[in-house]
Formats: C-alpha cells, sequence, structure tokens
C-alpha cells in the first residue's frame, strides 16, 4: 500500500510540513498532537498511523463475533486513507467470546515493535521510520485495548476519574463542574498498581498493551468513537423518548415527513422513519444535524426544543470546519455542559456513559480536530458482507502481506469452527495474500471458483453421505428381521 501511495503521501506530507492545509475540513496532522509529534521526533521522515479496534457479529443464528485491529495512514489525503483498499489489517480473532487481548496481540505488538525499531524501506530502498499517534473504537474494543473497567462499572471513564452512582439498575453519571481528569503519569502509575496487585484501581485492571507502541502517551491517545457514542448510542435514544412521548397520531406524521423527505443527489442516505427496525450511522448523522429540528419543532414544549438545539449546534460545531476558528471548541464545550448539566430535567435514564464522554469531546476537536476524523465507520458495510459468509473453515489460518509480516486470524478455542469471512474480508479491502499451511506448497487460488467448488463439493459430500447412511441403516434392519426369523 505505502509504495503504491508513495507519490501522494509524499505530496500531502509536504503540504504537512508547510501547514498548507486546503481541505474543507482541518485533517488530524494540522492539529495539535501531530504537531507536537512532528516537532519532538528525531527520526525523520516518518509515517504516523491510528489504530481501529472494533467487533461486529457473523451472523443472527449464532454468537460469533469478529474483531478485527487495523490501521489507517495519517500522511495520505482524506480522500484515500478511509478506502477498504488503504486500510491495512493487522490482526483478527473470530470466537463466541470476547478475545483475550495479551494472547490475540501477543506476536502482533512484538511484530510492530520491530517495525518501529527498523524502519521501512520504500523506494529505492529509502528508509521510513513508523509511529502510531493514537487508537480509536467503541466503548467495548477500548475497554479491551486499554485494560480498563467496562461502562457498567464505577470510574469508568478514560478521561477523568468520575465514579457514578447506581439508580434504577443502572450505572449514572450526573454532571460534576470540576471532575478529577487523569494525567500521564497518574494513568501510568495507576494501571502498573492495578497489575501488580491484580485489582480495580480507579477504573485500571492493568497495563495496556498499546501502551508498548504508542508516540503518543495515555490517555492523549485515546480517540473516542463519534459514531457509536453520539449517533448509534445517545442521539438514538434521546430522539427514542422523544418519540415515545408523542401521540400514535404524531408519530405516523412525523414517520410520513421522514420517509418522503427529499435530499440533494450528494446524500447517500436518505431519511427513515423512527419506528424502523435498523437505522444506519449514516442516517441517524442526516437526522441529527438537518432533519431533527425543523420537524420536531411543531410537537415539543420550547423548554425542551431549547435543550435539543444545544446538542444540536454544538455537535455542528465539533463536525464540521471551525466557523469560529479557535474558539469553536470552546464555545461547543459551553453547549454541551448546558446540555448535560440539564440533561436529568427531560429525560429518564439517560445520563450514562456515552453521555459523560461528550463532555470530553471538545479536548479531542482540540487535539485531533473535528470529530469524526478518525471515525470506524467502515463497519455498516462490514456487516452486510458478513450476512453472505455462510461456509466454514478450520479456526486457525496464516496470511502474509507484503510487508513479510505475519497476521494471525485466531480464535476462540471455545470453538473448533468459524466462517469463511475471514477471506472474504481480505478480497474486499483488495489486500494481497496467501494462504499458508503446514507442510503444503503455497498456491493461488481464485476465490470465486475456489468457494463455488468447496459448496459444490460439501453439497456433493453431504448428499452422497445421507445416502449411504440411509442404505446402510435399511440393510441392517434386514439383517436384524433375517436374524429374528
Amino acid at each position: 500500500m505505502l509504495e503504491r501511495h508513495f507519490v501522494d503521501i509524499a505530496k500531502y506530507r509536504e503540504k504537512i510540513l508547510h501547514q498548507q492545509n486546503d481541505e474543507i475540513n482541518n485533517d488530524i496532522p494540522f492539529q495539535k498532537v501531530y504537531r507536537s509529534l512532528l516537532t519532538s521526533t528525531i527520526r525523520q521522515p516518518f509515517i504516523s498511523a491510528i489504530f481501529h479496534l472494533d467487533g461486529v457479529p457473523l451472523g443472527k443464528s449464532n454468537k460469533l463475533t469478529l474483531w478485527v485491529l487495523s490501521c489507517s495512514i495519517l500522511e495520505l489525503p482524506p480522500s484515500l486513507r478511509n478506502r477498504h483498499s488503504n486500510m491495512i489489517v493487522l490482526s483478527m480473532w473470530v470466537g463466541v467470546r470476547q478475545p483475550i487481548i495479551k494472547l490475540w496481540l501477543r506476536e502482533c505488538v512484538q511484530n510492530l515493535k520491530t517495525l518501529k525499531s527498523s524502519g521501512l524501506s520504500i523506494r529505492d530502498g529509502q528508509k521510513w521510520f513508523l509511529y502510531f499517534v493514537g487508537i480509536i473504537g467503541d466503548c467495548p474494543a477500548l475497554k479491551l485495548a486499554l485494560n480498563h473497567i467496562g461502562n457498567n462499572g464505577y470510574h469508568c471513564c478514560w478521561f477523568c476519574k468520575i465514579e457514578g452512582i447506581h439508580i434504577g439498575k443502572k450505572r449514572q453519571y450526573p454532571f460534576e463542574e470540576t471532575p478529577t481528569m487523569r494525567s500521564i503519569n497518574s494513568y501510568i502509575n495507576e494501571s502498573k498498581e492495578a497489575e501488580v496487585n491484580g485489582t480495580n484501581v480507579n477504573g485500571h485492571l492493568g497495563i495496556s498493551f498499546f501502551n508498548e507502541i504508542l508516540d503518543v502517551p495515555l490517555p492523549h491517545g485515546i480517540l473516542m468513537d463519534y459514531m457509536h457514542i453520539t449517533l448509534l448510542r445517545h442521539t438514538r435514544c434521546v430522539v427514542l423518548q422523544i418519540y415515545q412521548s408523542f401521540s400514535p397520531k404524531i408519530r405516523i406524521e412525523i414517520d410520513n415527513k421522514l420517509r418522503f423527505q427529499k435530499f440533494p443527489h450528494t446524500f447517500n442516505r436518505k431519511l427513515r422513519p423512527i419506528n424502523a427496525g435498523h437505522i444506519k450511522a449514516s442516517e441517524v448523522k442526516n437526522l441529527l444535524l438537518y432533519a431533527l429540528l425543523p420537524f420536531f419543532y411543531d410537537y415539543m414544549p420550547v423548554d425542551k426544543f431549547a435543550h435539543v438545539a444545544l446538542f444540536v449546534c454544538a455537535i455542528r460545531m465539533l463536525h464540521g470546519p471551525k466557523q469560529f476558528g479557535n474558539r469553536s471548541s470552546i464555545l461547543a464545550h459551553q453547549l454541551i455542559t448546558i446540555y448535560y448539566k440539564d440533561h436529568s430535567k427531560f429525560y429518564h435514564g439517560l445520563e450514562n456513559l456515552v453521555l459523560h464522554f461528550h463532555i470530553h469531546f471538545s479536548m479531542q476537536h482540540e487535539n485531533f480536530d473535528e470529530i469524526d476524523s478518525g471515525e470506524v465507520g467502515d463497519e455498516e458495510d462490514n456487516s452486510a458482507m458478513m450476512d453472505a459468509t455462510q461456509q466454514s473453515i478450520t479456526t486457525q489460518s496464516h496470511f502474509r502481506t507484503a510487508s513479510s509480516i505475519t497476521f494471525d486470524v485466531q480464535s476462540s478455542r471455545t470453538y473448533f469452527k468459524t466462517k469463511y469471512w475471514s477471506i472474504l474480508f481480505f478480497n474486499r479491502i483488495n489486500a494481497n495474500f496467501s494462504a499458508e499451511k503446514d507442510e503444503v506448497e503455497k498456491e493461488n487460488y481464485d476465490l470465486d471458483s475456489y468457494m463455488f467448488d468447496y459448496r459444490w463439493n460439501s453439497a456433493t459430500k453431504n448428499s452422497v453421505n445421507k445416502r449411504k447412511s440411509t442404505f446402510n441403516s435399511i440393510n441392517e434392519k434386514r439383517k436384524r428381521m433375517d436374524n429374528k426369523s
């Protein structure tokens, strides 16, 4: 991938060095964290990357889940960075349980540490060094990556030490004026203490595996996933509570308005009714940023509508360009603070962790710019491919990439078989791979014909086995009857 986009990386890196940002939105390399890394690193030239960690279900009829650790190169322009073919898959885990992070990523992390120390040879032996700026994922993924308590425990925020209270069988986090923030030193010391004693120390359960390879120390290297936190969790819950407070007649009227609302052709998603079974994150984004206020204006009390408007305006300021310059994150933080403080007046049971995370979005906006810049957004497209994957494969496979690093596809030991998802996944992102088997010479397979032959042979074999078993059972019955006679 680096060889293929070497020219694009070199051109964009020149813009980064001279701060010539001509994009509509400011990109991560032009912001605080990257600029400090640029001035503090001695080994030049370098490329930097962000880790992406997420898990997605493999099917509806079982509990198998695919966990993928990938990374994206920040020196690629945003238009190229988020393409499937440019997302580097580092490791995959398939199982019915959450991955054991140290077992899963031990070899992968060791290979990355070796790669960081030795550097990369690109174009005529030119040596480039590698740095990792941060890690992004949803709450369950970052809980595993950071070795931290989950969102149903006390002290579960990654950035501050808010404790939380237990109300109505839910963990709630009421607004605090001055929460105690986690510093770099306290984060390291408390992680070490938890690792040594095997206890929970302010939410830490031990030392994070990623602490060894991240060049931006934790917690500053943590990026919150705006897609899961804001769109799929908080916005959906707020909209559903508002929707359920309306009469059935008003609900039907709002759903009809949303269903027939027209958008310009540049919008990839249309609005869907609130009562729809499954709504994608991009559809929730269109509802939040463009349709929520004008469609709900006639049906909500003024004070509740004004409260929702605070949240919508704050997210719009954090989501797009800095319309108010360097004060954009400050103004957005002030709006979210008021929204968070008065949230319990209008909603019930929604002062949860995802609401609390919004109070830290302004910090991420200053360090990494707009909150969707590192968004884990490919899972929606990936989930559609998973439903079409129905063939079985043995639990362990190894794939070797052009960079000579072996990336493992591992499975939980509780399951002997998994899906053919790993091959489809690599094929989808256009990664060149070859399957390695013990004592078997490497062979290049045409994926489509191979899978067709596999399905055909499996079906034929199963039908033959069924006929044989039926024939054998009939013969056994005849023999038993002859013996009795």
